[in-house]
């Protein structure tokens, strides 16, 4: 472990390209790329599905039945896709996942799947799931050709390049789910593991129902000789520990306890681990797996104003630096 840590904090900022994306349901092309840019520059192999779902360190898509574990993130984070021109000026769109009740006065980013982070803007009406985008006066919207629909997201003051970090905590802008698409990407680079037998698959879609989730694990070639370990947030908890959270339980209830129970007993040395059932509200991406046979589990450190929800506003998530070291631990251990 001592090695890996080493070796971690000697790269340690490698990918954290993908933190600065822009992403939304069905939008997440931005981050792909930036995981692609990564995997050439890293030498470890990737594949896309026909969703477009990204397979890191799988081998070919044919090898899959040999595989033996996989992670699972997904890339976006709830958003905004554009649907309508309805002014020369105001955009139209839906809010897709879970999101702050009022997002009146917020500035967004809107951008297409050629031209990122065109057009700056601000959410003038929102009702339900609908919004309307005012446009910055100074964009010449008829110079933007790209076709409809676009995505956006949310972008806040201080955070242009998407995070910032104090000593002990990261500040983001979409931590749900690029935080640990970040770590993934960091701990495949620190523990090189054995290529077609431990892979991570990065799905589209997941805040939308987990659409890409589904997919992969109806239209792929795995067996249920994979095990599943999903990675994500949760959110901060009054009396919740701090660490890793090895989670046996989803909001169908259906993951594998005596398999996340390996889990925590293999980490439990190495980092700031608990064990227990957790969210009852929510799905994870094992959750489409789980409903399908396989054998799965989940790890989750907290996140705190968890889909930009801050009491009586909207503002960035945050997650704490010591959480994402346990987190990069816990993955060293698993991934061997």
């Amino acid at each position: 472990m001592k090695e890996f840590w080493t070796t971690f904090k000697k790269h340690a900022q490698g990918a954290v390209d993908v933190l600065s994306q822009p992403t939304a349901p069905f939008r997440e092309k931005w981050v792909v790329k930036a995981i692609e840019k990564w995997c050439k520059k890293e030498g470890i192999d990737y594949n896309t599905d026909a969703f477009g779902n990204v397979w890191v360190n799988t081998g070919a898509l044919t090898n899959l039945p040999k595989l033996k574990l996989l992670f699972v993130a997904h890339l976006d984070h709830p958003g905004i896709v554009i649907h309508d021109l309805i002014a020369p000026n105001i955009m139209a769109g839906d809010w897709l996942g879970g999101m702050p009740k009022n997002l009146v006065g917020q500035r967004v980013k809107a951008f297409s799947t050629s031209t990122k982070l065109i057009l700056d803007g601000e959410i003038f009406e929102h009702h339900e799931q609908a919004v309307k985008i005012r446009l910055d006066n100074s964009i010449a919207l008829p110079a933007f050709s790209a076709a409809l629909p676009w995505g956006a997201c949310l972008w806040f003051e201080g955070l242009e390049g998407g995070y910032t970090k104090t000593d002990d905590t990261w500040v983001i802008r979409a931590a749900d789910d690029l935080f640990l698409v970040w770590t993934l990407l960091e701990a495949l680079k620190a523990v090189r593991p054995i290529r077609g037998e431990v892979g991570v698959l990065f799905t589209r879609s997941e805040e939308k129902g987990l659409i890409g989730s589904y997919f992969a694990a109806t239209e792929s070639p795995l067996t249920h000789k994979t095990k599943v370990i999903s990675v994500d947030v949760t959110e901060v908890g009054e009396g919740r520990p701090e660490g890793v959270m090895v989670r046996w339980k989803d909001q169908d209830g259906q993951m594998d306890k005596k398999f996340a129970r390996e889990i925590y007993e293999r980490i439990k040395s190495r980092c700031r681990a608990f064990f227990q059932p957790g969210s009852s509200k929510g799905d994870t991406d094992s959750t489409a797996f789980s409903k399908l046979g396989f054998s799965t589990a989940g790890i989750s450190i907290t996140v705190g104003n968890y889909h930009n929800k801050v009491r009586g506003g909207v503002g960035p998530e945050f997650i704490s630096e010591a959480d994402r070291r346990d987190l990069l631990k816990a993955l060293g251990v698993l991934m061997r």
